[in-house]
């Protein structure tokens, strides 16, 4: 069945980022020509470049001599989405409270990258598409634009949409409240995570950073007075990108540290628990919680173990070669759902097959380590791609939900390990509407409107 979901919760949940992404190719918008410059600009000099002729920031843009437009001086750099809301989402003008620069260019940026052997790219923010030969010309109703921070290598962002362009509101003062399917970030982290998930008992976030280049440590982040607090871990030499982490129902906090070491947290005592595994290449490849225990799925592992609050091993349960390994895995009621190759199968607590699902595995949609969620009603949801399809406890497909992220419109790059096409590393939920995900080392938040 395709359409709303029942439940105010959980409709609200799958439609939290509706809006469709646009691209940064767009056509224009609702007007393809470029608009003139808004009447409430006193003084058109005002957005004269030659203003900034001394101006740092200019000249690393290209300077006068790259065919300027526009140049626009910014209070804070997170007034970006009211000046030009073509832009789309920027992480990291978002998070940025100093000021910038934004400069329009006349035609194509002489900063884009050019072809082989000739200029690379400018630094680790570049958002481009290489240049092919001969050069392009501007999309109907866009523009390329340059902003320059506290970087010295600015951003270079290509046929950005220019059907709206509100000089006015470079000076802002207060951040506005952000729209309904609108990304913001709610927080800037030490190094990138894939783990990430929502305490419904404390209402606040819980995720690991676990890097050999910098300090391990778990830590929980109120959303929305933005507190975070940190408990430290031993070192590790994992790079980060198969952690996970999961709260139980008593609130416990259950994570792994490189694959091998099962943690518990319990966040009132503030006593840590481990358990280690061998390291024999059989890492925790999946994780979900049920009342005080928690199911791990182990890489190349034809079973599923049981480890219960007193970090012993409950149980091991047998189940098919094909969904050894699982990566997706989740409660539904007292049945187990697993993500395998290339479906979702359901199986009881004994291990046998009930139903394989309708529903054909896309691994790697989700980056990091791909996980189910399990709502407050004992459903799971399976996020792919532009949609997610809710599962009741027999396995049914109750519900298919289009939905979006509000990502970046082109290549996102963070930091110097991080530079690809924009993808959730993790995702969590208060099943409320509200959506966070991480995006290199930022966490953002999304609410959803009223439905």
């Amino acid at each position: 069945m395709k359409g709303r979901i029942a439940g105010a919760a959980v409709s609200a949940l799958l439609v939290a980022c509706s809006a469709p992404n646009p691209t940064i190719r767009a056509s224009g918008g609702a007007s393809s020509a470029v608009p003139t410059v808004p009447s409430s600009i006193a003084v058109p000099g005002a957005l004269d470049p030659h203003r900034f002729a001394q101006d740092p920031r200019l000249a690393a843009c290209g300077g006068l001599k790259a065919g300027m437009l526009y140049a626009l001086p910014l209070a804070h750099g997170w007034s970006y989405r009211e000046v030009l809301p073509g832009l789309g989402f920027v992480p990291q003008l978002d998070f940025a409270d100093g000021a910038a620069l934004l400069v329009v260019y006349t035609g194509i940026s002489p900063l884009r990258p050019g072809p082989p052997g000739g200029p690379g790219p400018i630094g680790p923010h570049t958002v481009h598409s290489p240049t092919p030969s001969p050069v392009p010309t501007l999309a109907p109703g866009s523009r390329d634009v340059c902003i320059a921070a506290g970087d010295p290598r600015p951003t270079i962002y290509e046929d950005v949409p220019f059907g709206a362009f509100h000089p006015e509101r470079a000076s802002l003062t207060a951040r506005s409240v952000p729209a309904a399917g609108q990304a913001h970030v709610v927080a800037r982290l030490k190094a990138s995570t894939s783990s990430l998930a929502w305490d419904a008992v404390r209402h606040v976030l819980w995720f690991t950073v676990q890097r050999r280049d910098t300090d391990t440590a778990l830590y929980r982040l109120d959303p929305v007075t933005r507190e975070m607090s940190r408990w430290p871990l031993p070192p590790t030499e994992g790079n980060g990108f198969t952690d996970q982490v999961a709260v139980d129902a008593t609130g416990a906090v259950w994570f792994d540290q490189y694959g091998y070491t099962l943690y518990r947290f319990d966040a009132q005592t503030q006593r840590l628990a481990s358990l280690a595994f061998s390291h024999t290449g059989m890492w925790i490849s999946g994780m979900a919680t049920d009342g005080g225990d928690v199911f791990l799925a182990r890489e190349d592992t034809p079973s599923v173990t049981r480890v219960d609050a007193g970090m012993h091993v409950a149980d091991s349960i047998a189940i098919s070669r094909e969904y050894a390994g699982a990566s997706q895995i989740a409660l539904l009621g007292d049945r187990l759902l697993l993500g395998g190759n290339t479906t979702y199968g359901l199986f009881t607590l004994s291990g046998q097959l009930v139903r394989t699902l309708a529903i054909t595995r896309v691994s790697g949609v989700i980056g990091g380590p791909d996980r189910l969620l399990t709502d407050p009603r004992g459903r799971a949801t399976v996020w792919q791609g532009p949609f997610a399809a809710l599962i009741d406890a027999s396995g049914a497909r109750v519900a298919e939900v289009s939905f979006a992220f509000d990502l970046p419109l082109g290549p996102f790059a963070d930091t110097y390990e991080y530079a690809s096409s924009p993808r959730p590393e993790s995702l969590a939920t208060a099943w409320d509407g509200r959506v966070w995900y991480t995006l290199g080392t930022y966490l953002i938040e999304v609410a959803a409107a009223e439905h």
